[in-house]
């Protein structure tokens, strides 16, 4: 998406050399967020037909819960902060405040509030996740594929 937006247009300002890995990692987590998610459902879901339309719905459901990743402050119907902690809208959100430069204080910026997580507290958080999901994407496929019925 990122190359799409750029050859269509968009442009992009990092903050910082430290924002080139910061976004790398960040895209990763997204996809490793995915990636566990997919496990799960595969080790509750004994129809394998079914896991492609349960994810789906999932990721959609969440989707919007957040408020479109948390780029539509009015849709989200929890207390604001929780934004920057939820993974999908915390990894959209530093990736938007890493690659794009805009008034991020404007009472008219509709990404705000709650301000943007780019101190280095969220980057834990961020990791945090990344260890966590890591230690549950490894668990599953040792007893799911290795040991379970998807394995040899």
């Amino acid at each position: 998406m990122l190359l799409v937006g750029w050859l269509t247009g968009a442009s992009y300002t990092i903050h910082g050399v430290s924002s080139i890995p910061i976004v790398l990692v960040s895209l990763s987590l997204f996809a490793l967020f995915g990636m566990a998610l997919a496990l799960i459902l595969t080790t509750v879901i004994n129809k394998v037909e079914y896991t492609t339309t349960v994810a789906t719905s999932i990721v959609i459901i969440i989707y919007f819960i957040t408020g479109h990743n948390r780029i539509v402050t009015e849709m989200f119907p929890a207390d604001k902060w929780l934004v920057n902690y939820i993974p999908n809208s915390l990894i959209t959100r530093t990736i938007i405040w890493h690659l794009v430069d805009m008034d991020y204080s404007s009472p008219y910026n509709p990404m705000t509030p709650p301000n943007m997580p780019h101190t280095p507290k969220f980057l834990l958080v961020l990791v945090g996740y990344a260890i966590f999901m890591t230690f549950v994407a490894v668990i599953l496929m040792k007893k799911v594929v290795y040991e379970g019925d998807l394995g040899e």
